[in-house]
């Protein structure tokens, strides 16, 4: 009888160990597989955004941090290179050809700049803060520096702890200029984090306020970004037409991890893991009041705590609009004014602010080029000949206000 009972549960014990080593085998197969986005398309790439390391890191301030030295990008879509670029963060971790430094020297004005990814833009040769920076050299009289903390992805929520986490304890400034795009004063907090080679990507209505916050309560809602890590040779290939095949995934095991997200999911009382969805652009009469109950009361405290210390140092204040592709063509077009320009337009009225209207330099050109020029294939951004037909009209804009160009730091 003991016997038999013995023999029963070592029979147990072995499909238990069996299923776990199917289970783990079936995990590290589909692992190798992963990276392959085409699967199942009529193009041997439908939509990849591919680098050729870790392009992104959790950092408690900005959302995350991309790691030092040169990374490739590319984005292919629909076996189309959409980009193709390097990019090198400066010694703060942002997109900019220069490091930055606490104070500007000897009676130069210092411009930062909050803006998302058509201000970060790390696809581009050279965002447009960089080119404005060097339009203006020999033109005011100081000299002026602008310094982007544009991140991709970024938001209200992000430049509000961007704004008072790093720029007013680390760096002296004259001017603030907040480049706004679409929903970016809808958005909350944007992460992006690499566990090794896996991305994840979230949008939280909340802040992780510290590391342990982080990957105990955000990362584990985090979905996974199609955004993986190839070596140089093989995004070539891809870029050749080449469908990727199987790869060799690193030998861990991988129930376990999924068991402890799990876990911590489930412990968690249920919440939403996404900032809350836009609403429709106001229409009729747009006012301040009408805006802020628009964007709810987190997010215009934070707007508004962004003016007033600017407000109350005496610190100028631009609010520029920055198109989408289909508001530049609605700009060649010579159509009405847009939502997103509405929007800020009485934004910058409300609070004092000027403001620029980004849209402004795409009603010079012919409605075709938009896409044939300015924008770049199957994305969503401006190329660097639109970024730089902005950088134009953001160069005269700062020459026609002198006020922005003298000094103002304390």
């Amino acid at each position: 009888m003991r016997t038999g009972r013995l023999a029963n549960i070592l029979l147990a014990a072995a499909a238990v160990l069996l299923a776990y080593g199917i289970c783990e085998g079936v995990l590290y197969l589909l692992a190798g597989f992963d990276r392959d986005a085409g699967r199942g398309s009529l193009y041997r790439v439908e939509d990849l955004y591919v680098s050729n390391r870790p392009v992104a890191v959790f950092d408690q301030v900005s959302g995350y941090r991309r790691p030092p030295g040169p990374t490739r990008i590319a984005r292919i879509v629909h076996d189309t290179v959409a980009f193709d670029h390097v990019f090198t963060p400066n010694n703060a971790g942002y997109i900019s050809a220069r490091n930055y430094q606490p104070a500007p020297p000897p009676d130069t004005a210092r411009i930062v700049v909050l803006g998302d990814s058509f201000t970060a833009a790390e696809f581009n040769d050279r965002p447009w803060p960089d080119t404005v920076h060097d339009a203006l050299r020999g033109r005011t009289p100081r000299p002026v520096e602008i310094y982007s903390f544009a991140v991709n992805g970024g938001g209200l929520g992000n430049w509000h702890s961007i704004f008072f986490d790093d720029i007013v304890p680390h760096y002296a400034f004259d001017a603030l200029v907040i480049a706004i795009f679409g929903d970016d004063l809808l958005r909350g907090y944007s992460y992006l984090h690499y566990d090794g080679s896996d991305p994840y990507i979230g949008y939280f209505p909340t802040r992780a306020m510290s590391s342990e916050d982080f990957f105990a309560n955000y990362l584990p809602r985090m979905q996974r970004h199609n955004a993986p890590v190839l070596t140089d040779a093989e995004i070539d290939a891809l870029e050749r037409g080449e469908r990727p095949g199987w790869r060799s995934p690193d030998v861990k095991p991988r129930i376990p991890g999924l068991a402890r997200r799990l876990a911590a999911t489930l412990r968690r009382p249920h919440r939403e893991d996404t900032a809350v969805k836009a609403p429709p652009p106001l229409e009729g009469a747009v006012d301040l009041a009408a805006l802020e109950a628009r964007y709810g009361p987190e997010a215009s405290a934070r707007l508004r705590e962004i003016m007033a210390y600017c407000r109350d140092r005496g610190i100028p204040i631009v609010l520029a609009a920055i198109p989408g592709r289909e508001d530049a063509k609605a700009a060649a077009e010579r159509q009405p004014e847009t939502a997103n320009q509405k929007e800020v337009r009485v934004l910058a009225e409300a609070y004092g602010a000027l403001y620029m209207d980004g849209h402004a330099p795409f009603a010079n050109v012919p409605p075709g080029d938009i896409d044939e020029r300015y924008w770049l294939k199957y994305d969503a951004h401006w190329n660097q000949a639109g970024s730089d037909l902005f950088a134009g009209a953001m160069t005269d804009f700062l020459l026609a206000h002198p006020e922005l160009l003298s000094r103002h730091a304390k």
